[in-house]
């Protein structure tokens, strides 16, 4: 469920003229869009399921009938974001030599701007923009859900990592969320996952196969609650 938040500030932009909120209606695809669809819901249903992921429009008569949610990413936002840092406070900077970010925004709320000079596929998980939440509990139910605009068709992904309570480093789910080719739209996504050790959580954004040089994704906001209903 978007929290009230996101749809405040969202609203905000719509009334300061930033991009407009996509209007695509409610659709279910199943984990890397390899299924079919589900029917449409209404904006108000209850969380995806399990392996699923959600992209809708937001509209602002929406603001008030959503609940307040802890984000268990701090500055999921990016509003703070020290001057000249190559990335948003709690966040990591991607490697500069595969993409950049650029901070975007103002009194309306900030972006961060991800630019890629060559795509990442292939690259490390210490080369991405990603982000880490400790204290992760092991097979508990957790929702991301995430604001973005894709431009001039561009594309990337979410991927998920767990580095264990013994240290170890495991792959939770690969290309977990994809992002619509860009249509300079802003758009809402969501997809429930569960965790395996617990630990520590790593969420990383790169490109893929349709990521090309110059693709860019601006992130309005990366949100992680505890539970699906």
């Amino acid at each position: 469920m978007l929290a009230h938040a996101f749809l405040r500030n969202l609203t905000r932009r719509m009334k300061l003229g930033l991009p407009s909120i996509c209007c695509c209606g409610l659709i279910c695809i199943p984990a890397l869009l390899g299924g079919g669809c589900g029917g449409a819901e209404e904006a108000g249903a209850a969380r995806p399921a399990p392996g699923h992921m959600v992209i809708l429009a937001v509209t602002p008569v929406q603001t008030e009938q959503r609940a307040e949610e802890t984000n268990l990413l701090p500055n999921g936002e990016f509003e703070q974001w020290v001057a000249a840092a190559p990335a948003p406070d709690q966040f990591a900077a991607p490697d500069a030599s595969f993409s950049s970010l650029t901070r975007r925004g103002g009194a309306a709320g900030y972006a961060a701007e991800q630019t890629w000079a060559i795509p990442d596929v292939e690259a490390p998980l210490g080369a991405l923009f990603r982000a880490e939440t400790p204290d992760m509990a092991p097979q508990t139910d957790y929702l991301l859900e995430v604001v973005a605009v894709t431009v001039a068709g561009s594309s990337a992904n979410l991927s998920l990592y767990e580095r264990g309570p013994a240290g170890a480093m495991t792959e939770l789910a690969a290309d977990f969320m994809m992002l619509m080719p860009g249509d300079e739209q802003i758009r809402y996504y969501a997809k429930p996952f569960t965790t395996a050790t617990g630990g520590t959580l790593i969420i990383a954004a790169h490109a893929n196969t349709l990521t090309r040089a110059g693709a860019q994704v601006r992130w309005y906001a990366w949100k992680l609650t505890k539970g699906k209903t």
